[in-house]
């Protein structure tokens, strides 16, 4: 299997992911993972949809990376949210396909 294609089953359970019909990209067809409206709810919706048409990224890459970025900016010691005995702290780790 080629890298640069996502697989489906790579984002299986993976919440709010839903594929769209092959895409024509000139290169071949693949997949591209698009998220739900509801996704950008709140501060970071706000800010994907001001620099959405400023930039050419994909918006879903303008969200990820303002949550990336917020989480590491603020890091394990702006406190966490407990889900019982778990922490969950507001770091991010993203991989990307390119």
């Amino acid at each position: 299997m080629r890298q640069d294609v996502v697989d489906e089953s790579d984002l299986a359970g993976v919440a709010g992911w839903r594929f769209p019909k092959r895409l024509s990209t000139g290169h071949g067809e693949r997949k591209r993972p698009v998220l739900k409206e509801a996704a950008f709810h709140g501060v970071a919706g706000r800010f994907t949809k001001i620099i959405e048409p400023q930039s050419e990224a994909d918006p879903t890459a303008i969200l990820v990376q303002f949550l990336v970025a917020l989480g590491t900016y603020f890091g394990r010691d702006a406190g966490y949210y407990q889900v019982e005995a778990t922490k969950h702290y507001p770091n991010l780790l993203l991989y990307s396909w390119v």
